[in-house]
């Protein structure tokens, strides 16, 4: 089983340093949406990003995809990766808040997208609110996850790959109980605590 996460992990690692992933996240390896509850806010179209990194910020540009589906594209000038990250993004909306579930795609090398050929795709899970040219996003924090497993409070099914504090957390709930987990905490900012602030680019 360690073995099958740490290659789910591989699909996804390299997004961790980026901005949009911000502080300790956490991998599911089934999606928080369906067919059923995937949602279009057209308001997340176009251009966004970090007004408090004066230089050389990261750009998150969202664009109209299959569905109710959004393509989005990372680049990050301050990377040391040389390709900007895409994702594919998905809405959820959850007793009464919008989620947002990621999947990384592939990577833009020289204005040419490539697809991951290898791993499993893990989701990244957070939560989001618009406000005009304003957009909040929190990722589900690893943290907050770990001790609550310690304390037996969150029971949710999970793996840890790797060992030790440094272990990466893995939620192998079914869509359905991980919606039944997030809706739950939908308005806990222990689990969601608030992360990035990005504003829209004019």
């Amino acid at each position: 089983m360690a073995n099958l996460l740490r290659r789910a992990l591989s699909a996804v690692a390299a997004t961790t340093a980026l901005v949009f992933l911000a502080s300790c996240v956490t991998f599911s390896l089934h999606p928080l949406y369906d067919g059923t509850n995937s949602v279009f806010e057209p308001g997340l179209i176009g251009s966004w990003s970090d007004p408090s990194r004066k230089d050389n910020p990261p750009k998150f540009v969202f664009e109209k995809a299959s569905d109710n589906s959004y393509k989005l594209t990372i680049s990050d000038p301050t990377s040391d990766l040389p390709e900007d990250e895409v994702f594919e993004v998905h809405l959820v909306k959850l007793n009464g808040r919008l989620f947002f579930d990621a999947v990384q795609t592939g990577a833009l090398v020289g204005g040419k997208e490539t697809h991951l050929e290898f791993g499993i795709p893990s989701h990244l899970i957070g939560r989001i609110s618009l406000d005009g040219d304003i957009f909040h996003y929190d990722p589900l924090d690893e943290t907050w996850l770990k001790k609550g497993f310690e304390s037996g409070k969150i029971t949710i099914p999970h793996e840890l790959a790797g060992d030790g504090e440094f272990a990466d957390v893995v939620l192998t709930a079914s869509t359905a109980d991980l919606q039944k987990f997030v809706s739950a905490h939908a308005s806990d900012d222990g689990a969601f605590p608030p992360s990035e602030t990005l504003h829209r680019v004019k």
